[in-house]
C-alpha cells in the first residue's frame, strides 16, 4: 500500500505516520510505503507518477489549499482514499464534495487516526477483493470496483470498464446482481447492473456517469427504489 502524508509542518507528518503505519501494519498483510511532502502541488505531480492509494493532507496550505488539490487527486482515481488533516474543526463540512474516507483533527489526533484507519481498512480491502464468474474457458475474473456497469444482451454481459476496456462473457445478469448486491451494484434497469461509485446524478429516468457522457435507462416504476439505493450507498462511502 503506498501512502501520502502531506503537512507544511514536518512535525504533523511524523505524528500521522507514527499512528497510520502503527494500526494499519497490524491489519493488512502488505508493505506500506510512506511518501512525505511539504507542499500541495509537489503531492499533486507525485500521484500522476507513484499512483497511491491512501493520501493524507492537510487543508490549509501556503503553495495550494488541500481542497483544491483533493479535487485534483480525485480526477486521478476514484477508489483513492483521501482523509484531510486540520486543527480546523469547521472544515469538516466543506470538505464532503471529494467524498474523503476521513477528517483527523490535530486537537483529537488519536481517536480520530483510529477511526480512519478502520474506515481506510475496509474500503481497502474492498477495493481489491477479486471475484470470478462462469466455468472452464469462459472463466471471468474481475475487480468490481474498477467497473462501470454491466449490460445483458441475450445470454451475454457487455462489461464497461472505468479505464475505457470493455469485455463480453456469457452469464446471466439476474445471478451477477446476486453476487453484486453488497459490493456497490445496482440493478437500475433490467439490462443494466450499475456501480454506485460510478454514477454523477439520477435525473428524470436516466443515470448519469461520470464520463459526462454515458446516460443508462432506469426502469420507471422502480425509481424511488432505486435512488434510495444509491443515496443509501454514497453514504455509506463517506
Amino acid at each position: 500500500m503506498k501512502i501520502a502524508i502531506c503537512d507544511d509542518e514536518q512535525i504533523y507528518i511524523e505524528a500521522i505516520k507514527e499512528r497510520i503505519c502503527g494500526i494499519l501494519s497490524k491489519s493488512l498483510d502488505e508493505e506500506l510505503e510512506i511518501y512525505e511532502f511539504n507542499k500541495g502541488n509537489e503531492l499533486v505531480e507525485a500521484q500522476k507518477k507513484r499512483g497511491f492509494d491512501v493520501i493524507v493532507l492537510d487543508i490549509s496550505m501556503p503553495d495550494l489549499d488541500g481542497r483544491i488539490a483533493a479535487k485534483t487527486l480525485r480526477a486521478t482515481s476514484y477508489d483513492l482514499l483521501i482523509a484531510f488533516f486540520s486543527s480546523h474543526d469547521e472544515c469538516v463540512f466543506e470538505s464532503f464534495d471529494v467524498g474523503p474516507i476521513g477528517f483527523i483533527r490535530k486537537t483529537n489526533i488519536d481517536s480520530d487516526v483510529r477511526q480512519t484507519c478502520q474506515r481506510i481498512i475496509k474500503k481497502y480491502r474492498e477495493i481489491c477483493v477479486q471475484l470470478t464468474i462462469g466455468e472452464g474457458t469462459e472463466k471471468f475474473e474481475f475487480s468490481p470496483s474498477a467497473i462501470m456497469y454491466f449490460e445483458s444482451e441475450s445470454r451475454y454481459l457487455n462489461v464497461y470498464y472505468a479505464d475505457g476496456k470493455t469485455a463480453r462473457i456469457k452469464f446471466s445478469i439476474k445471478k451477477l446482481d446476486k453476487m453484486l448486491e453488497d459490493k456497490g451494484f445496482i440493478r437500475i434497469h433490467k439490462q443494466y447492473l450499475a456501480n454506485y461509485r460510478y454514477i454523477f446524478s439520477i435525473e428524470g429516468g436516466e443515470a448519469l456517469l461520470i464520463d459526462m457522457k454515458t446516460k443508462l435507462p432506469m426502469t420507471r416504476n422502480r425509481l424511488r427504489e432505486i435512488r434510495e439505493t444509491y443515496f443509501a450507498w454514497l453514504g455509506g462511502r463517506r
